[in-house]
């Protein structure tokens, strides 16, 4: 999402004070939502949509009390949840009850990916396979930043595979609890 859609300048608080309690504000009822993760509250947006679809961003407690107040006047609704990081099943709870959201298309990088992985609110992976490969140093894997080194892998069940144009493969798993 910041590298796609939001705006290149982050947002600088005038005064520093976080939030500092979980919030929910919902500024459209809609039948879908854009979602973005933004732990500190910096991403900026042009809009308060994306793809004509509305915007919901999902931050910390700790973020600045402006940046909320800035979203609520662009029309963004969002979400305050976590004291110093986002706490995702809350969040995955209030996204249920407050904006009626069902399913969730995770297409985040992987940190996000490795966040959801390790609150378990990972039911099934998509993954496209290109016919390519990229080595280069220091590149983050598709599920990333996990601390706990005993934690073991999670379990997958291949449900679907399809050969797709220019030698892409499209691997579908379910997750085994």
């Amino acid at each position: 999402m910041e590298h796609y859609y939001a705006a290149r300048e982050p947002f600088t608080p005038s005064v520093n004070r976080p939030l500092g309690h979980g919030s929910v504000y919902v500024a459209e009822e809609s039948d879908a939502y854009m979602v973005a993760t933004d732990t500190s509250g910096r991403l900026c947006w042009n809009s308060n949509r994306i793809d004509d679809v509305p915007l919901v961003c999902i931050a910390s407690e700790k973020a600045p009390a402006e940046y909320f107040e800035m979203l609520r006047e662009q029309g963004i609704s969002w979400i305050a949840v976590g004291e110093e990081r986002i706490d995702l099943n809350r969040a995955m709870e209030t996204l249920y009850s407050r904006f009626r959201v069902r399913r969730l298309a995770l297409l985040g990088g992987g940190h996000i990916n490795g966040g959801f992985l390790e609150a378990g609110l990972i039911d099934e992976v998509s993954l496209l396979l290109a016919p390519g490969i990229d080595g280069r140093k220091g590149g983050i894997s598709l599920f990333d930043g996990i601390g706990d080194a005993s934690r073991i892998p999670v379990p997958l069940r291949l449900e679907h595979v399809e050969r797709l144009d220019n030698d892409v493969l499209w691997l579908r798993y379910r997750t085994i609890r």
